[in-house]
């Protein structure tokens, strides 16, 4: 598992993907609180049990967002991932995953019929590469960047945040 072994407050950051609970197969039970289905408000104040986590600086060990970066517009989620590198505790593990159309790609014809199911829900997100995700990571200050393929079209990304 990317969730490391030892963490003990993990906040997930989720689009609703039913696979999100495939990361959770093998980690033991750490206090588990989701953001979901509201990241098209993440200017704004996020209203799930897992926005006050995101809030306090240097408190939570791993983020896990799957499918979030998707919904938002690049700034939104370069700011997101800003946020969940202040949330972190030094050497704290961020997942991303998603369609990364540069990495990982199986089924041409699928990813183009979700593009489009993604468009007519969120018009301002889209599939952002791997590339330009990892730019976004780096940016936030995330280092040590792994790179794992998930089953169908979807890319699985950890990092960690810096050491104190």
């Amino acid at each position: 598992s990317l969730i490391p072994a030892d963490a003990s407050v993990v906040v997930e950051v989720n689009a609703g993907a039913p696979t999100s609970d495939q990361a959770w197969s093998d980690a033991r039970r750490p206090r588990r609180l989701r953001l979901s289905d509201g990241l098209d408000t993440v200017g704004g104040p996020l209203v799930d049990d897992g926005a006050q986590e995101l809030a306090r600086p240097g408190r939570t060990d791993t983020a896990v967002m799957w499918f979030a970066l998707q919904q938002l517009d690049p700034r939104g989620a370069s700011e997101l991932l800003d946020r969940v590198a202040v949330a972190l505790r030094p050497q704290g593990t961020v997942i991303v995953a998603g369609c990364m159309p540069d990495h990982g790609i199986v089924d041409r014809r699928a990813l183009e019929l979700d593009r489009r199911r993604l468009r007519a829900r969120c018009p301002e997100g889209g599939w952002w590469s791997l590339r330009q995700q990892a730019g976004w990571l780096a940016r936030a200050g995330f280092e040590g960047l792994s790179v794992v393929d998930a089953p169908g079209n979807a890319t699985i990304v950890g990092a960690q945040s810096p050491g104190s």
